[in-house]
């Protein structure tokens, strides 16, 4: 299994504890959630979204390389050379976490292991003794 635990820790409020399946269910619910978004642009896609007025940044890395990463979420959008641009999973990771104090992405073992501040591991240990068949039941 490729599960990954993911622990929200907002800056105030209970902490929040959910799973995806893989990277790929991770991103899709980057995407449904955080209005996340990770296209390669070329100059077709820059004048089809932003017409004759494409911002200096995207401009500049077109002229020079062609394509650009355009990275989004929340409503911020950024863009980078395709070779600086942080892999999808790296940046859908960062869209899920942007606004809390903390957040944890943990393969099973790492949450069966994990050892935290006292409110992140009660929570994490109710969400292990109520998801014994993801878990299983050797704890």
């Amino acid at each position: 299994m490729n599960d990954i635990i993911i622990v929200e820790v907002p800056h105030s409020g209970r902490v929040m504890i959910w799973r995806a399946l893989n990277e790929s269910d991770l991103i899709q619910k980057a995407s449904e959630v955080h209005d996340f978004c990770y296209q390669e642009w070329d100059m077709e896609n820059a004048i089809d979204c932003f017409g004759d007025e494409i911002p200096e940044e995207y401009n500049d890395i077109l002229k020079k390389d062609k394509k650009v990463m355009v990275i989004g979420w929340s409503g911020e959008t950024q863009c980078y050379p395709v070779a600086d641009a942080d892999s999808e999973i790296v940046a859908a990771k960062e869209a899920i976490g942007h606004d809390l104090s903390t957040c944890y992405f943990l393969t099973i073992a790492e949450a069966k292991e994990f050892k935290g501040h006292a409110d992140v591991q009660i929570v994490l240990n109710k969400f292990i003794e109520d998801n014994v068949h993801i878990f299983g039941g050797d704890e």
